[in-house]
């Protein structure tokens, strides 16, 4: 994987995975000190002594649709590779705390990436009742996202996979980012702006939302553990979620899975329509989607040269 958000995306779904239903991600880099650091922690299963004296290894895996587990073993690999440390402490039933530190000027320490394209992929991808919370400072300056206080806000009628509350999302913590980077300190007057915004949007899409609850609609269904993510599968689901919105097409969710088992076939895309046999697309590119979405979930007619059929 080319990119630290990446990572992420792949060791906080093991949190995901250990049933979780709180996770923080605190990023806080320090260009003074040279130093990045990254806490993910979540109130999972835990995992026992033993099992945590075997975690690093990349042959040691709970998983059961592969044989060895990578996104733990990698990034260890990668911290001390970029003259950082590595720590992981769980305790069973009650939760796991990895922590990542990388020095961050270091050569071999990939770009951040689109942090953003991977929460945003996160709160649309996974089940109900999990919550995240991103912290992010750059030099002390930075900004919080909580889905818990974003849910209180739109209230319980908007769900936060709507296409406007995914885009506003995006946007929030793009801004975010970049005013760390400016040295801009943010003001009520935004955090107010970004209020109004939401209120906006909710009242916009409650009626969209009840048509949406009214009709048993399509699941697109993107394969995204490591296998497909180092396949390109975060740009394809975040196409799908470009063109579901582009097209104001409500009855249909856009969502995650983990591993497949057909690691050589990434990303690969699951298309369930109610009354209709499922459809497995295979070796699917971003160029891809507006047909998928155009032919299959809006006219009803699968691309069938993309499909698992043919490529077998």
């Amino acid at each position: 994987m080319n990119e630290i958000s990446l990572y992420i995306l792949d060791l906080v779904q093991n949190s995901v995975t250990a049933g979780a239903k709180h996770i923080c991600i605190v990023i806080r880099i320090n260009t003074v000190s040279d130093e990045l650091e990254i806490v993910i922690t979540d109130d999972g299963c835990g995992m026992s002594r033993e099992l945590l004296e075997k975690v690093s290894s990349p042959f040691t895996t709970t998983r059961k649709t592969r044989k060895v587990g990578l996104g733990i073993p990698m990034i260890r690999q990668l911290c001390e590779m970029c003259d950082g440390a590595f720590d992981i402490r769980s305790t069973l039933g009650e939760g796991t705390v990895l922590t990542l530190r990388f020095k961050a000027s270091h050569v071999d320490l990939p770009p951040m990436g689109n942090l953003g394209e991977t929460v945003l992929t996160l709160v649309n991808g996974t089940p109900e009742g999990i919550e995240f919370r991103l912290e992010y400072s750059l030099n002390g300056q930075g900004f919080d996202f909580d889905t818990e206080e974003l849910r209180g806000m739109l209230g319980p009628e908007v769900p936060l996979n709507t296409p406007d509350v995914l885009a506003w999302i995006r946007d929030y913590i793009k801004e975010g980012i970049e005013e760390a980077a400016s040295s801009t300190e943010q003001s009520g007057g935004n955090n107010m702006k970004s209020i109004a915004e939401l209120e906006k949007i909710r009242q916009a899409t409650l009626s969209k939302v009840n048509l949406r609850r009214e009709h048993e609609g399509t699941r697109i269904v993107v394969g995204m553990a490591t296998c497909g993510i180092a396949a390109g599968a975060r740009p394809v689901m975040n196409a799908f979620l470009n063109e579901v919105g582009k097209r104001n097409l409500m009855d249909v969710v856009v969502a995650q899975t983990g591993c497949i088992g057909m690691c050589r076939f990434e990303p690969i895309v699951e298309i369930t329509t109610p009354g209709h046999d499922k459809v497995t697309y295979v070796n699917v590119k971003p160029e891809m989607v507006p047909k998928i979405v155009a032919d299959h979930v809006v006219n009803g007619q699968p691309v069938v040269e993309y499909t698992i059929g043919q490529a077998e």
